[in-house]
């Protein structure tokens, strides 16, 4: 009788040192680190039809160690702001140029997703157009990821562009490892953020931009 109860007390245990850790990490700030692999953007993404011509074009699936192939391959989904979107480092992260680029290719349904990694309440009031709220919390919950798996389960290799406030917030970092964790290894992050988006002009949703 002694040893069936002897796993449930270590289910217990680790339960409540994973409640402790999560207590800790709400008191003493936790830098989490995201394996900085690059993104590729996905193979066979048509780009808007042209207004002239009503064609359309393939943009390759270049290597995200290319940031020339991944510059080439975003020119091809139409003009960006200014038309002068900057080639992707290594550590996936991208220009608000390239951001706008790899929108059209989200809202219509081209392998794109576009996440908000901010307060829920920040989501609720003003997000970028299409996008899905993913705050970390949300995912260690675990019905963030259910939501995303219905969508773009990690084996379909999608492109997952993860956004927050911009310049030194965090939450992105940390949506993108916990998505990193589940499977997910095609991510890119805006580093303008949600505000620069807002600023220039580009489409929302919610309160700030309709449905």
């Amino acid at each position: 009788m002694a040893k069936s109860a002897i796993p449930v007390q270590i289910l217990a245990i680790v339960g409540a040192a994973t409640l402790l850790a999560g207590v800790h990490s709400l008191i003493v700030p936790v830098t989490l680190t995201r394996e900085k692999t690059g993104f590729v953007v996905p193979a066979g993404a048509q780009q808007p039809a042209d207004q002239s011509t009503g064609s359309t074009a393939e943009a390759p699936a270049p290597s995200a160690a290319d940031p020339a192939a991944v510059e080439d391959a975003l020119a091809q989904t139409g003009d960006g702001v200014g038309g002068n979107a900057s080639a992707s480092s290594g550590d996936g992260k991208i220009s608000l140029a390239e951001a706008t680029k790899l929108h059209e290719l989200a809202i219509t349904g081209q392998g794109v997703w576009f996440l908000d990694a901010r307060r829920r309440v920040d989501y609720d009031a003003g997000r970028i157009e299409g996008a899905l709220y993913m705050e970390h919390t949300h995912i260690s919950s675990g019905e963030g990821l259910d939501e995303l798996m219905m969508f773009s389960p990690p084996e379909m290799g999608e492109l997952l562009v993860i956004y927050c406030t911009g310049g030194d917030c965090q939450a992105s970092e940390d949506t993108a490892i916990l998505l990193q964790q589940a499977g997910y290894t095609n991510i890119a992050i805006m580093a303008a953020g949600f505000d620069e988006w807002a600023a220039a002009g580009l489409p929302t949703g919610g309160p700030t931009g309709g449905p």
